[in-house]
């Protein structure tokens, strides 16, 4: 009867289909494989219990283990009083639910079903119990329901056949479980246990199962702690170790705050080995997580290695060493490098990871061949960790990773900076002879890069330079910056070079010793030469080098001491600005400014002026070494008169007389010599009327006679070495005066110092003038579109006294002729401002 009186349907006699279909379907045998670890049930969240609860009606059931001394399991069903049909089904269902909920109590238990409660139970109700019961297999089943105890279902004890024997040294215990259901193999075999672990002390003991049932993981594990606390060395299950003494005294795992120590004794066989780390390192996976795994091997075993090695980096290790044969531990993982390619470069990163310098120089040979596929056709560079210093040894790892790699090239840095070329070498010592070459590979690298690749291999070479001619020899197209070269020269200066040369595209400089020796007095500046076996165009550059550095003050009065230079360090101190240049000795003699003015002619007047500056012996070998020259430039004279200004100067003395009979020879109309202001005479032809006494030349009236050399005229033309240079136009009444000069264009070394030596000599008639310079060739305009040597030099050497510098350009977009300023010292001419061509008609 229910709740709402209504009585529950009748039940048809017979079994249910649903425990028909159940009996019908296979029995699957459990999973012999282990699985994953669970999560401890303590770990779980506590779950809320389900919404749906079911309900078991009227009828109440318990369970419970013992109770009753004759049976290991009480099930009491207790039912209300209802009618005697309706009691069968009011309690099947829920105690089959019951039943298949509480299997391990009924499983091979003695098991009472007890009826309690005011409904009378008849046989029906007897025989459901049994049907429900006898799936569950109970050893014996037994029904109270006030008629006495009533059996339903017996059964027996499951079983096994078990033998054992021993077989070259090992217990092989074969247990035959035939058609057993595995749930019952623990019982089974726990009958024959006690013997078999009586006789496993000490030996080795396989179990064999065959048949249909097979041991579970928690049947192993019992197997296996029972087998080792009964003193077995070893216990298996087929081919599943379930431990080996033996092997675990091989492998020894420790754990000491971050470093997980594996202490390793090789067996002779390397399978063994093997099986002893694959049968103790699994209980110690946990524990390499996050963790420095040390590998301790006895003897060094290429194979337990790997295994230890691969086992750490899989459970998670964050540093891996590896100890052999008792040597000093070595970190093998993580790997010291670290590759980036970049554009033609390939960037080794090394990250030591506690490893020492040598461990870190032996990883980084062993690693390096691993990345010689990415290394090829690039310049491998190599980051050493910061603070590394990369001594000898270091750089013979270096080149051996070169080797390794294949690279094209090697450069190494320290933390990312400090980049320093090692391969192709950058700088080379060698000997040629007595001669110390030291060869720089410009293009090797930067000069901060070149300068500390020369640092590093100087200190070794100290002993082969001092005292001996160096070279410095430029290799490569790129240019040394100037910093760079001096720091170079400085060093190997003070190793004791004893001369120091420059070589550079096949020229050689000699740097030391100095070529010029220049002292300063109150007055003067004196240079003196010691070309130490330099040929003409080492010399050139030297004392251009050296006065450059020297930095003579404009104006200033310099004496030079007889050599084969004294030439031309006297035009290099002209064009610098001195202010007078004299050849010393016990003959000096001054060489600027020149005695005489360029020639002034004008149709058939021709001007020679003279301007004597000093005693007049001085002046006597001044006009003796100008007058070659002075005849030379006037060009043919033939029906002129060529009239000579000489102040405070006697013509029939024998310099003046020596000029007077040079113009004769070249067979003018007349020559007149004026001595004295307005005052001149013909001394060619002789005239009848002999000439009035001409006092003798003193040295203070030819001082006071001199006018400033920036007030003399512009000469006509310039012939010394040929007509380089001529007067195309000028205006004297200008504000500055104007000089439009002609100058032959060309490039060539010869034709530029044969320009700069005629132009030099004239200087002081260009000073505080408007200079235009306008290039020819063959006499006609060459517009100078771009710059080029003859326009620098040009530049330069007038720039240094004239009030201004222009340059022809030719027609502008509109067809004039126009001027460029180059160089101005003028508000009315900037820099960069153009100007009409002045000798053009407006």
């Amino acid at each position: 009867m229910t709740k709402n009186r209504h009585e529950l349907p009748r039940k048809k006699p017979g079994r249910a289909a649903k425990d028909e279909i159940a009996e019908e379907l296979p029995t699957l045998e459990p999973v012999v494989d282990e699985l994953p670890t669970l999560p401890s049930a303590d770990d779980l969240p506590t779950l809320e219990a389900a919404d749906e609860v079911v309900d078991d009606g009227p009828v109440k059931i318990t369970i419970a283990a013992g109770g009753e001394a004759s049976f290991d399991t009480v099930v009491t069903v207790e039912i209300p009083a209802m009618d005697k049909k309706a009691v069968v089904d009011a309690f099947r269902p829920a105690l089959q639910r019951r039943l298949a909920a509480a299997v391990s109590q009924l499983r091979h238990r003695r098991v009472l079903v007890r009826f309690t409660g005011d409904a009378v139970v008849g046989s029906a109700g007897k025989e459901a119990v049994a049907e429900l019961l006898k799936p569950h297999l109970p050893l014996l089943g037994v029904v109270r329901r006030g008629f006495g105890d009533e059996t339903i279902a017996q059964g027996k004890l499951p079983e096994v056949a078990v033998s054992s024997a021993e077989v070259g040294g090992i217990t092989k215990v074969e247990v035959a479980t035939g058609e057993l259901d595995p749930i019952d193999l623990p019982l089974a075999l726990s009958g024959h246990l006690a013997p078999l672990l009586v006789a496993a002390r000490g030996k080795r003991v396989t179990f064999v199962f065959t048949g249909k049932a097979k041991p579970d993981a928690a049947l192993r594990a019992q197997l296996g702690k029972q087998l080792q606390d009964a003193g077995a060395l070893r216990g298996a299950i087929g081919e599943r170790v379930l431990f080996d003494l033996e092997l675990a005294q091989r492998v020894q795992c420790t754990v000491a705050g971050d470093v997980v120590t594996m202490a390793v004794k090789p067996a002779a066989d390397d399978a063994v080995t093997i099986d002893a780390l694959s049968l103790v390192l699994p209980e110690h996976a946990a524990a390499c997580k996050g963790r420095t795994v040390r590998i301790q091997l006895q003897t060094a075993v290429a194979k337990a290695r790997e295994f230890c090695i691969d086992f750490a980096k899989k459970h998670g290790a964050q540093r891996i060493e590896v100890a052999e044969a008792g040597a000093e531990s070595q970190v093998v993982w993580p790997k010291l490098i670290t590759a980036t390619a970049a554009g033609g470069e390939l960037l080794l990163r090394l990250q030591a990871n506690g490893r020492s310098r040598a461990a870190l120089l032996a990883a980084l040979q062993q690693e390096a061949g691993e990345h010689a596929a990415a290394a090829k056709g690039k310049v491998v560079v190599v980051d050493w960790p910061a603070g590394t210093a990369v001594d000898g040894e270091a750089e013979t790892v270096l080149h051996a990773v070169l080797a390794a790699t294949g690279g094209k090239g090697l450069v190494a840095t320290i933390g990312g900076e400090q980049r320093e070329p090692f391969a192709p070498a950058p700088i080379q010592f060698r000997a040629d002879g007595e001669l110390q070459v030291v060869r720089v590979d410009s293009e090797a690298g930067k000069p901060a890069e070149l300068q500390r690749a020369f640092d590093r291999r100087l200190p070794q070479h100290h002993k082969d330079l001092r005292g001996k001619p160096v070279r410095i020899q430029i290799a490569g197209s790129g240019a040394l910056s100037r910093t760079l070269l001096r720091s170079l020269c400085g060093a190997l200066e003070a190793a004791g070079a004893k001369r120091l040369e420059l070589e550079e595209s096949g020229a050689v400089d000699v740097l030391l010793p100095p070529l010029l020796k220049i002292t300063r007095t109150a007055d003067a500046v004196r240079i003196q030469a010691h070309t130490d076996g330099r040929d003409e165009a080492q010399q050139a550059k030297a004392m251009v080098r050296e006065l450059d550095v020297a930095a003579l003050a404009a104006g200033s009065s310099v004496a030079i001491e007889p050599s084969g230079a004294a030439e031309a360090i006297a035009k290099v101190v002209i064009g610098k600005g001195a202010g007078r240049v004299v050849l010393a000795g016990s003959q000096p003699v001054q060489l600027f400014p020149p005695l005489f003015a360029p020639v002034d002619k004008k149709g058939t007047a021709v001007r020679l002026v003279a301007t004597p500056n000093g005693d007049a012996a001085m002046v006597g070998r001044q006009l003796e070494r100008e007058l070659a020259a002075v005849l030379a430039g006037l060009g043919p004279v033939a029906n002129a008169t060529v009239t000579v200004v000489f102040p405070g100067a006697d013509p029939a003395a024998e310099p003046v007389g020596k000029l007077i009979a040079g113009l004769v020879g070249k067979k003018p109309a007349k020559v007149m010599f004026e001595a004295a202001a307005g005052k001149a005479v013909q001394v060619h032809p002789p005239v009848v009327v002999a000439p009035p006494p001409v006092p003798p030349m003193a040295s203070g009236a030819v001082a006071a006679s001199a006018a400033p050399a920036a007030a003399a005229p512009v000469a006509a033309a310039v012939a010394p070495g040929g007509r380089l240079l001529t007067v195309l136009a000028k205006r004297d009444d200008a504000v500055p005066p104007i000089v439009v000069l002609g100058v032959e264009a060309g490039t060539e070394a010869d034709h530029l110092a044969a320009v700069e030596a005629q132009l030099s000599e004239h200087l002081p008639r260009l000073a505080r003038r408007s200079v235009l310079l306008v290039l020819q060739r063959g006499g006609q305009d060459v517009p100078v579109r771009k710059s080029d040597a003859l326009v620098d030099l040009l530049r330069r050497v007038v720039s240094g006294g004239a009030a201004a510098t222009l340059v022809f350009r030719g027609p502008d977009a509109q067809g004039r002729p126009h001027f460029q300023v180059l160089h101005s010292t003028l508000r009315a001419l900037p820099v960069g401002a153009t100007f009409g061509d002045p000798r053009q008609r407006r």
